[in-house]
């Protein structure tokens, strides 16, 4: 008689690898130091996570759209199951200033060369 291994779904390696997280004792690196209040940095999250998945048998595939970030959380011993975790995103635009530029390059143009400094006195 042929034996059949069941393997877990991906709702119940999705709340293991949630258990063995908060069993991981994950420190808070980042600080707030002006309200006083520490926090997540991905790299306190991530290696941990990956770890994590990959000992109970789980992927996260990462996608982006204009206004969507969607996180699938997949099965990888049955890729057909997946649970999709979805948030809004929006494209921030780089800050981009040349009032740091514009500001040396004025205070350079009132104050002597270094060459007339040295010879000009």
């Amino acid at each position: 008689m042929a034996t059949t291994t069941k393997t877990a779904n991906v709702y119940q390696k999705l709340l293991t690898a949630r258990a063995k997280f908060l069993e991981a004792n994950v420190e808070k690196t980042g600080k707030n130091m002006h309200l006083s209040f520490k926090y997540f940095e991905l790299e306190d999250i991530v290696p941990t996570a990956i770890r994590i998945f990959n000992e109970v048998g789980l992927i996260p595939v990462v996608n982006f759209t204009a206004d969507v970030a969607t996180m699938n959380i997949i099965n990888t011993d049955n890729p057909e199951e997946s649970v999709p975790f979805v948030a809004p995103f929006n494209q921030i635009a780089p800050i981009v200033s040349n009032a740091g530029k514009q500001a040396t390059n004025e205070k350079l143009s009132v104050l002597p060369s270094p060459i007339c400094a040295a010879t000009c006195i």
